[in-house]
């Protein structure tokens, strides 16, 4: 989803310096708030590159600014969260051991060691020389300038043309998540079929222009729909024949713009696509996740979920719809989750979650005219491929609707053996099946 759902999408400062090789790799530790225990996992790839993930709340990839160590002593400074790790490295049992920080309260933790790469190998990466032509353009949006990469077919004109729309969180052209980056191997494969494609960085990503904290998906809709037209400035296109491939959230702005922008939309390919109301997707996501992780998601949980997204849903002030969450989560809540609540708190007030928590896109689908591939993973925990599949069906049926569930795919169309958020563990970036019956649906419109 485009906004990280929970405070602990984080961007963090991690500070570790000399012997930095010795942490090379993966540490995974638990925070205990109680009722629950949390995830925290620790990448660090070299002495200047590591990431952050909180998997259950499905805060994935999120990078750190510095990388630093000062003998065998870790400190890591978590900024957007107010938060703070104070670790120190035993090499005799291979743990980071410390305290985690956030406000007032703290709590203790220790990161195990759990792999000796933050990553496994990634063989469908491309790697040049490429057998098409590749070229860094610019587009603007709303004033702001967005950056990307057009791969064409050499020596064709009138080509068949996608624009590559991102899921959830900040993420740059390659949509890149755990050393995997699924939109370079779709333009890869796709401009090997004979069509173009364009994908490019979020606001605030890569080469792109910063976003602002009020954008919300209309906006990222506004930004698609400015790539659709830029290609339709390209002499090598054929205008008429420029489609929307949107991943996850990105899907949902495939439909949108499908909708409000006939003329310029032939086809869309919604990948993992939420099409019920958005408070329905993060219900079920929260339940699904729970599921697959093993915690505890049952009927009082689900309750107090449904008050949260009538709240939203109902206040329209942002101080008053804060104080009245803050009721609402605190109930039963220990001091240590408290803590958490009150950084959630600010994540579920934003325009984007608002926003996307109201937006209902039955209506929008109504509107949708041209041909629709929609794909989703059975396994998938992000979005659930029955509630979507069956909202298809109801509200598209009838038109030129192609709809496959995939029985063994995950949110990112890998093949995987249960459902669950493990993504880095996986070699396979997007099962090639999948590429396949997008490169022949397009074809044949």
């Amino acid at each position: 989803m485009k906004r990280h759902l929970i405070s602990m999408a984080i961007a963090a400062c991690v500070a570790i310096t000399a012997h930095a090789h010795s942490l090379t790799g993966k540490w995974t530790g638990m925070l205990n708030l109680g009722a629950k225990q949390l995830t925290l996992v620790l990448r660090i790839a070299d002495e200047n590159t590591a990431w952050l993930d909180s998997p259950d709340q499905m805060a994935l990839d999120i990078a750190c600014d510095s990388v630093c160590l000062a003998a065998d002593k870790a400190y890591v400074q978590v900024r957007r969260i107010g938060a703070s790790l104070d670790l120190k490295f035993n090499a005799e049992k291979n743990t980071l051991q410390g305290t985690f920080r956030q406000g007032l309260g703290q709590l203790p933790i220790t990161f195990e060691f759990t792999d000796s790469s933050p990553y496994l190998s990634r063989p469908q990466t491309p790697k040049p020389p490429f057998p098409y032509e590749e070229r860094e353009v610019t587009f603007t949006s709303q004033g702001a300038t967005l950056a990307g990469t057009l791969t064409l077919p050499k020596g064709k004109k009138k080509l068949s043309a996608v624009v590559l729309v991102t899921g959830s969180g900040t993420q740059n052209r390659d949509e890149e998540i755990m050393g995997h980056k699924p939109f370079a191997v779709i333009a890869d494969y796709l401009t090997r079929q004979g069509i173009a494609v364009l994908r490019y960085d979020d606001r605030g990503a890569g080469k792109s222009s910063a976003g602002s904290a009020d954008n919300t998906t209309v906006d990222f809709a506004d930004d698609a729909l400015a790539a659709v037209r830029y290609l339709q400035t390209v002499p090598e296109i054929n205008k008429k024949k420029i489609g929307v491939i949107g991943h996850s959230e990105g899907g949902m702005i495939a439909v949108m713009l499908a909708a409000q922008h006939r003329s310029d939309i032939a086809f869309i390919v919604s990948i993992s696509g939420p099409v019920i109301k958005g408070s329905a997707t993060l219900l079920a996501q929260s339940e699904d996740v729970a599921k697959a992780t093993g915690a505890t998601f049952g009927d009082a949980e689900k309750q107090k979920m449904a008050r949260v997204y009538a709240s939203i849903d109902s206040i329209d002030d942002t101080d008053a719809l804060r104080n009245n969450l803050r009721q609402i989560l605190y109930e039963g809540a220990t001091p240590a989750q408290k803590i958490g609540i009150n950084n959630q708190l600010a994540a579920m007030t934003s325009p984007w979650y608002i926003h996307f928590v109201r937006y209902n896109p039955a209506a929008d689908l109504q509107q949708v005219r041209c041909p629709v591939f929609a794909l989703y993973g059975k396994h998938d925990v992000q979005v659930s491929a029955d509630l979507n599949s069956q909202a298809l069906e109801q509200y598209y049926r009838g038109k030129k609707l192609q709809l496959k569930v995939y029985p063994q795919h995950n949110h990112l169309m890998q093949q995987c053996s249960a459902p669950g958020l493990e993504y880095g563990k996986i070699e396979q970036t997007i099962d090639p099946a999948v590429l396949s019956d997008i490169a022949e649906w397009i074809a044949k419109r």
